[in-house]
């Protein structure tokens, strides 16, 4: 395997210093990166991988202003690529086809997959820039990389498809039903004694779940509360994604804002201060756009109703590493 290291992750909610203003918390965690650089030499660095909300290692995590700019500004005075990991928040689920966009860079390779297919086909594609691949062309012409099925005729097929949808306005719905979706997230857990974060972009968002808000401190991850969470929502007709792990502790999170009511039932019944267990259903499926999905932590899956053309995503399955998604090859 070939070498990595780590820089910090881009975590507000829990990194942030006090007093420190959000943008300046950005450049300094960036600048991480610049100092590993240097510690590694120039000359042994070959890229910066990150992906831009991070998605499976820390819940629909997003950076905060001006941190992907002065990322790009380092590995350009470096001459480090930048490898951006878009397989969950790309292909509009932020509000834009890549979620890069909204931070104002390009990388030098984008990965995407996922929400490629919408869950109707396994797909994942690379994106690179014309100078990578004119390097590529004009020097040994060819690219090994790969396995049995790529470029199968039937997966590209149905990559089209979706991009043709996703181009056509479904992708347009996005910011304005996110929105809606914060609105409804915050004035039902906004103040949730065990609700510490709400976070993400567009469609997709997180929730962190604490055991304490003052102090930020997780649930014991033996105590299983993701799990239970899991468990009471499915029963109240709300399939979400909960997992446990990051920050030693426990998250759940939704996938459908329609369901909040029931959601907000669920948390609050498993809520290690509630003596009550309700179980309620509901026949009611929407999905505002069918690559949404709402994460916390590694494992799991999650699917949209399949009476509304829903997609069934596996989920990565990887620890967090220190690094929240970001490492430098």
């Amino acid at each position: 395997m070939i070498d990595t290291t780590h820089i910090a992750p881009c975590y507000e909610y829990r990194d942030r210093r006090e007093g420190e203003t959000a943008f300046d918390y950005g450049q300094r965690i960036a600048n991480e990166l610049e100092a590993e650089i240097l510690r590694l030499g120039p000359e042994n660095v070959m890229a910066f991988v990150a992906e831009p909300v991070v998605g499976a290692t820390a819940g629909a995590l997003p950076p905060v202003e001006g941190y992907f700019k002065r990322i790009r500004e380092i590995c350009d005075n470096y001459g480090v690529l930048l490898i951006l990991d878009e397989v969950m928040c790309g292909m509009g689920r932020t509000g834009t086809l890549f979620a890069c966009e909204q931070d104002g860079v390009a990388p030098d390779i984008l990965c995407i997959a996922k929400g490629l297919g919408a869950g109707y086909q396994p797909v994942g594609a690379m994106l690179c820039t014309a100078a990578i691949y004119e390097a590529i062309e004009a020097g040994s012409g060819f690219f090994q990389h790969g396995h049995t099925y790529i470029g199968h005729p039937t997966a590209c097929a149905a990559a089209l498809a979706v991009f043709r949808k996703l181009t056509g306005g479904v992708a347009d719905r996005v910011m304005p039903m996110g929105e809606k979706l914060t609105t409804a997230l915050n004035d039902a857990f906004g103040q949730h004694p065990h609700v510490g974060d709400i976070r993400g972009r567009g469609l997709f968002r997180g929730i962190e779940i604490v055991e304490d808000r003052a102090s930020k401190a997780p649930f014991d991850p033996k105590r299983g509360i993701n799990k239970a969470l899991k468990k009471a929502a499915f029963e109240a007709g709300l399939i979400c994604y909960p997992m446990g792990g990051t920050i030693d502790g426990c998250g759940a999170t939704i996938s459908c804002w329609r369901r909040l009511s029931f959601f907000r039932t669920a948390i609050s019944e498993r809520s290690p201060t509630s003596s009550t267990r309700r179980s309620r259903r509901s026949s009611e499926h929407e999905c505002a756009f069918c690559s949404v999905a709402f994460v916390i932590d590694h494992g799991g899956s999650q699917r949209c109703p399949p009476d509304q053309g829903g997609s069934f995503r596996p989920a990565d399955d990887h620890r967090r590493n220190g690094g929240g998604g970001k490492g430098v090859f």
